[in-house]
């Protein structure tokens, strides 16, 4: 196709009207990231590098037991949300036939294997959340019996002097 001096995001070039994305003029007129898209990509960077720090020196996540117990709430009331979801498609499953005739005897085949799917699904999203609480408690747990051994070293290092 011959170039008839058209730009690079002329809508015959770019289906449904695409263009191309355009980039904020900077302050010199030229195209490029504003201050505080730079402000971000170095924040993001730095956050980068403190992360991969903690990493090598074997320090890992930390968490706050207010914050740690927060989530695993936040993890409990989506397994109960879940949870219902479950009964209701039950319920679902259980559902008769509009009328005593073939239409109606296809469509609610098409609804019992609709329902049955549907159960699957959130019983699977279920026992993930389930399982993502009780991986939360258990870290809670460790973290609670860490910080009681911490205590106790200190208050037993106190009486030594």
């Amino acid at each position: 196709m011959a170039d008839s001096g058209s730009s690079s995001s002329d809508v015959t070039d770019n289906p449904a009207g695409y263009s191309d994305p355009q980039q904020a003029p900077s302050s010199n007129g030229a195209a490029g990231p504003n201050k505080g898209q730079l402000a971000e990509n170095s924040r993001h960077i730095e956050q980068r590098a403190e992360q991969q720090e903690a990493l090598d020196s074997g320090d890992g996540f930390q968490f706050d037991p207010d914050e740690l117990r927060e989530l695993r709430d936040e993890w409990q009331d989506l397994a109960e949300e879940l949870n219902d979801l479950r009964m209701r498609t039950r319920e679902l499953g259980n559902a008769g036939p509009p009328a005593e005739e073939e239409a109606s005897r296809g469509q609610i085949k098409a609804v019992y294997q609709h329902a049955k799917v549907c159960a699957e699904i959130h019983d699977q999203m279920y026992e993930y959340a389930h399982q993502y609480k009780q991986r939360l408690d258990e870290a809670l747990a460790k973290l609670q019996e860490s910080d009681q051994d911490a205590q106790e070293t200190v208050h037993n290092t106190g009486k030594g002097l």
